[in-house]
């Protein structure tokens, strides 16, 4: 489905994250509602990774939004906080994820075959 999601040109997703129901890893939700069991944040981005490499002349834009209505008592803790710093820090994140200390820098061609992230005000 998300291959057919951004072969359809889809470009942006909001992705909403916690803890599993086991407290191990991060997966998606939407508010009390599991998108999937098996569905990790790790299994997301390397989906995103393999669809840029058959398509570098694309880029795509994500959101991510710690969802706190997904089981009881879910936090943003430090747990939480450090898997998703983990999955977003890895070689292959430093390799597709945009990196620019100034969105000066930035420009379309930069972009191409990369993620950026798009922040939440």
């Amino acid at each position: 489905p998300l291959h057919a999601m951004l072969n359809d040109g889809i470009r942006a997703f909001d992705l909403r994250y916690a803890h599993d129901v086991t407290n191990t890893t991060l997966v998606f939700w939407h508010g009390v509602g599991l998108q999937s069991q098996t569905a990790t944040l790790d299994d997301l981005l390397f989906s995103f990774y393999d669809w840029l490499e058959n398509h570098p002349s694309e880029t795509l834009f994500l959101s991510f939004q710690f969802e706190g209505n997904s089981i009881p008592n879910s936090a943003n803790d430090l747990s939480v906080q450090t898997l998703l710093h983990d999955a977003l820090t890895s070689p292959a994140a430093k390799h597709y994820f945009l990196q620019s200390n100034t969105i000066s820098n930035t420009t379309l061609g930069s972009a191409r075959g990369k993620i950026t992230l798009l922040r939440r005000f």
